[in-house]
């Protein structure tokens, strides 16, 4: 029995009277496809053009892959393909950087590219667009490149995935940063924070506040890092770091590099800390720092307000730290620079929790002699005889 070829060409008339010969193909349900045009003027050419697009598999052309619909479960923690690919072989992803990328996608890009076919997207598209997120968002370079970034990403996977024969976007490069390096405090002023005295009179006998930007000080802890203690992190030399605060998704999360490390402290500090666990948690699973109905940390706003409050009484005001762009994160760099200096690069590194020299630069468990080195350190640092 002979089979009925899988298309079926024809001629049609133009309104400008002229002919072009058209096709549809027979679906495998019994149906047909719509029409479309082969762009030929006579029947046997018609057939050879639609015999080579059956021979390629195009001659029921696919569906366009809308950037929308492409996007639609990207950066979506519990549904998103390449999250869940990457928790599988990296071990970790942030369910913070998830919603922040998220939002990105979601105010910066589907407006732009949503209704475009994924396979429309041009280099030209992208710098235009790139450029918008400056003239008409007013977003810094450094902003518009973590933008670019996303788009990057999701570009390089539906590449990966053979959605799209090319990256568009693999052909523009970032803009030179424009971002402004942090500044620290200096040591004279770090330590009158910090005096003996600096308690009742800098910090109005806040003594949770004045601890907890001695660690930061001291231990370069990162802002998540310190709200993330609990009673069961307090060791007999030191504190662990097992987990970060993420105050977007409001939970416990591993650190930022993935690791636990330890972060030795001088006496003083620990029995301060001490001090403070004993007045407000009652628990090995209690926050040293929690807000006031004790479910989960303090607001991390709160850290900064009463850091510059702090500041003011030793007479530097809030114009002059954003001058000089000081931060509670101010206290990581501070720690890193001077630490550095003083116990070197690896000790200080393993303190810090930075992956590699590298990142140092940017800004292994450590045996017990470098405890101590760091400890004098510290105690230099503070003002105290080491």
């Amino acid at each position: 029995m002979r089979m009925s070829k899988p298309f079926v060409v024809y001629k049609r008339t133009l309104k400008s009277g002229k002919s072009s010969y058209y096709y549809y193909a027979r679906l495998p349900d019994g149906t047909r496809s719509g029409t479309l045009s082969t762009g030929q003027k006579t029947k046997s050419a018609a057939e050879r053009y639609c015999a080579e697009l059956y021979r390629k598999g195009e001659l029921i052309p696919k569906p366009v892959l809308k950037f929308s619909d492409f996007a639609e479960t990207w950066w979506d923690w519990e549904r998103c393909d390449y999250i869940k690919r990457q928790i599988r072989t990296r071990g970790r992803f942030s369910p913070s950087y998830a919603a922040s990328q998220r939002s990105i996608l979601l105010r910066y890009l589907k407006p732009c590219f949503g209704n475009k076919g994924l396979v429309e997207i041009t280099t030209g598209d992208i710098e235009k667009w790139r450029a918008s997120l400056i003239d008409e968002h007013h977003l810094s370079q450094l902003s518009a490149n973590h933008v670019l970034a996303t788009l990057k990403v999701m570009l390089g996977e539906a590449t990966r995935c053979q959605l799209i024969p090319y990256d568009p976007s693999s052909r523009v490069a970032p803009y030179q940063s424009d971002s402004r390096e942090k500044g620290i405090l200096e040591l004279a002023d770090a330590q009158k924070l910090f005096s003996v005295k600096a308690l009742e009179e800098v910090w109005e006998n806040d003594k949770v506040h004045y601890v907890i930007n001695m660690v930061a000080m001291l231990g370069g802890l990162r802002q998540g890092e310190i709200l993330s203690l609990k009673m069961r992190d307090l060791q007999p030399k030191g504190v662990l770091i097992a987990n970060s605060w993420d105050r977007q998704v409001k939970q416990l999360v591993l650190p930022k590099n993935g690791k636990k490390r330890f972060v030795p402290l001088p006496e003083i500090v620990l029995e301060l800390l001490k001090e403070v666990a004993d007045k407000s948690v009652p628990t090995e699973e209690g926050y040293l720092f929690p807000n006031a109905l004790g479910t989960a940390p303090l607001d991390h706003k709160v850290l900064n307000k009463r850091l510059y409050n702090a500041l003011g009484k030793i007479e530097i005001s809030r114009e002059q730290c954003l001058a000089k762009n000081i931060t509670f994160n101010s206290w990581r760099h501070f720690a890193n620079t001077h630490v550095r200096a003083m116990a070197g690069d690896l000790i200080a590194r393993t303190m810090i929790g930075h992956s590699d020299e590298g990142m140092q630069d940017h800004y292994t468990h450590a045996k017990k002699e470098d405890n101590e080195v760091v400890i004098k350190a510290q105690l230099k640092l503070l003002g105290r005889v080491a």
